[in-house]
């Protein structure tokens, strides 16, 4: 199989995998290792185009959260699109990504993890996770004949058919596999391999920020002139109210000599 072939099937494995296939592997109340994700790579020039990228592949992928590896010209991106909303399974707040974790974990550079699920939902099927370059390429959730399938065509690749570059921690179905043994107490997985919400665009921020600046400063502008002219029309005032006053005061002083003078007429 060439590396084209190689990617055609990654990628319909991945298509097959979509948004609710995802699956706690290992964890405990306040915290899981999931795997499931979808793996992307966010071309970009700086941080910033990058995370434009990451949004727009977000918002294709239906992802709310994501995690992201690697040094900023050769990392990839991990989508969860799990939603608390669409299933019954209830999870953990802190989750973390097990393709992540494994990535760093797993040797050599190129190697094919196949773990099988024993709890939720998804028990008996099997994770499968592939990495390049200690970054997760592939991050599948399969019943167990498609998972053999899958790791079959991905061990056939040049890259992944080092003999120590295959594990599992289920050694019955693949016996030539290196024991893979992972024990919730012992792990620590920390702010690498952790899913977090999906980063805000700098950019969009500082434009938001600039518009909303000026939509204030606008109203400030409007508040200020607005008070200006009522303390202007006030002053304007003034004048006239201290004549209205003056002539008030007059017309009282003169009323009585007026009553006076009908008087005498009569």
């Amino acid at each position: 199989m060439t590396d084209e072939q190689a990617l055609r099937v990654l990628r319909i494995l991945q298509e097959e995998a979509m948004k609710d296939n995802s699956a706690i592997i290992l964890g405990d109340a306040k915290a899981a290792l999931v795997a499931g994700l979808q793996w992307q790579f966010a071309a970009g020039s700086d941080s910033r185009s990058q995370i434009r990228e990451i949004r727009r592949q977000a918002d294709e992928l239906g992802a709310r959260s994501c995690v992201r590896i690697g040094r900023q010209h050769h990392a990839q991106t991990g989508f969860y699109a799990w939603d608390t909303a669409l299933s019954d399974e209830s999870r953990p707040r802190r989750i973390y990504s097990f393709a992540a974790l494994l990535s760093h974990r797993l040797h050599p550079a190129h190697a094919v993890g196949a773990w099988r699920i024993a709890q939720g939902p998804c028990q008996g099927q099997f994770a499968i996770v592939v990495t390049e370059d200690h970054l997760p390429i592939a991050d599948l959730v399969l019943p167990l004949a498609q998972a053999r399938a899958a790791v079959a065509r991905f061990r056939q690749t040049p890259d992944l058919q080092h003999p120590d570059g295959f594990w599992s921690n289920d050694q019955t179905e693949f016996p030539d596999a290196q024991p893979m043994v992972l024990d919730w107490a012992d792990l620590s997985p920390g702010k690498h391999e952790r899913i977090r919400a999906i980063p805000t665009d700098p950019l969009g921020i500082g434009t938001a920020l600039g518009l909303l600046a000026l939509v204030v400063s606008g109203l400030l502008a409007i508040t200020e002139y607005s008070h200006h002219q009522a303390l202007t029309t006030m002053v304007n005032d003034i004048p006239a109210a201290q004549q209205a006053l003056a002539y008030d005061k007059a017309l009282q002083a003169v009323r009585p000599r007026l009553g006076a003078d009908s008087a005498a007429v009569n």
